[in-house]
């Protein structure tokens, strides 16, 4: 085994395997991508532990919405099933219209880009979940007019459009409207 093993490193980085991640790769980067299938023939990578133990870390109060988002797709891009307290803690989310309200753009939009890639592997629930999360963007985020995503759909910033509020919403309903022929995203007539 390699002397930087995932056994002593949290985190895929570019101190284990330079010759595969780039600088600032990580789990959630590389899921999904060519390099992940390239992954599977070094030995010493073991991303469904090292998803498991950052999944382990969203058990904090502190977590960010978008956290479980991200760890969802990535886990649905490795295969894995997802931990029981993490569908709990979505499910309890997707069950409270309040704290969905106070989620930010970004937290809905990869909570959806999550439930859409285990809606095609799985359907059933995550099918469901994707919907209402996509229902939820374009009515509460998506302004009418100028088709910007607000940053929050509640309180002092919800006038305000950051970068990630626009990337990660449109990718997300890029992404469900690919996967379920949906009608898509963002209409772009104003």
């Amino acid at each position: 085994m390699p002397k930087n093993s995932f056994t002593r490193l949290p985190a895929i980085s570019v101190s284990i395997a330079p010759e595969i991640f780039s600088a600032g790769g990580t789990a959630a980067s590389v899921a999904g991508s060519p390099l992940v299938s390239y992954a599977a023939d070094c030995e010493y990578l073991d991303l469904e532990n090292t998803n498991d133990g950052r999944c382990g870390e969203l058990r904090s109060p502190r977590a960010r919405t978008y956290g479980f988002g991200m760890a969802l797709w990535v886990g649905a891009r490795l295969g894995t099933e997802p931990p029981g307290w993490l569908i709990d803690r979505v499910d309890t989310l997707l069950a409270d219209p309040h704290a969905l309200l106070r989620s930010s753009a970004q937290g809905v939009g990869m909570l959806l880009c999550g439930a859409t890639a285990l809606a095609l592997q799985e359907g059933g629930q995550w099918r469901a979940a994707a919907e209402t999360l996509a229902a939820h963007l374009r009515e509460h985020y998506c302004d009418p007019v100028s088709r910007w995503f607000h940053n929050q759909s509640v309180g002092y910033r919800r006038r305000f459009a950051s970068f990630a509020s626009q990337v990660y919403s449109i990718l997300a309903l890029y992404q469900f409207g690919g996967a379920f022929a949906a009608e898509l995203a963002v209409d772009p007539s104003p």
